[in-house]
């Protein structure tokens, strides 16, 4: 082999080192961008929030919500509510649009979510639409 072939082969090699290095390194870089995003989402949930639907299917969802990091508190208003389905528990933001909240029978309940600059809102799975304003 001739030193023009050598070099030609090291150049070759190297191209082919950074393509495999670059892959690595942007998958590296899109899984955790996909974990600081549910991260971020479920910042978005921290604080404290006022039912503001007034839906019958949303009677047994608290009046007042405090979410924190991965817990949350829910609060009886002055609406006379009797039962809430999240007195208080955790929860996880998942992909997409769902969000997995504990109940007060312990149960672990799939919800989709959807902010609207200081409205969140929510869908049970029975369809039950129901939103809330941030207050706090």
């Amino acid at each position: 082999m001739n030193d023009l072939t050598k070099l030609s082969s090291l150049i070759t090699l190297s191209a082919v080192g950074s393509i495999i290095l670059l892959s690595i390194a942007s998958c590296a870089t899109e899984s955790g961008g996909s974990q600081n995003t549910l991260q971020e989402k479920q910042k978005n949930f921290v604080g404290k929030w006022k039912k503001i639907s007034s839906i019958s299917c949303a009677a047994t969802y608290p009046d007042d919500i405090e979410f924190f990091t991965a817990t949350y508190f829910g609060k009886k208003g002055s609406s006379g509510q009797r039962f809430i389905g999240w007195d208080a528990g955790g929860y996880q933001v998942l992909q997409g649009d769902q969000v997995k909240i504990d109940t007060a029978t312990d149960q672990q309940v799939l919800y989709k979510y959807s902010f609207s600059q200081d409205i969140l809102t929510f869908v049970d799975p029975t369809g039950c639409e129901f939103q809330y304003r941030k207050v706090g």
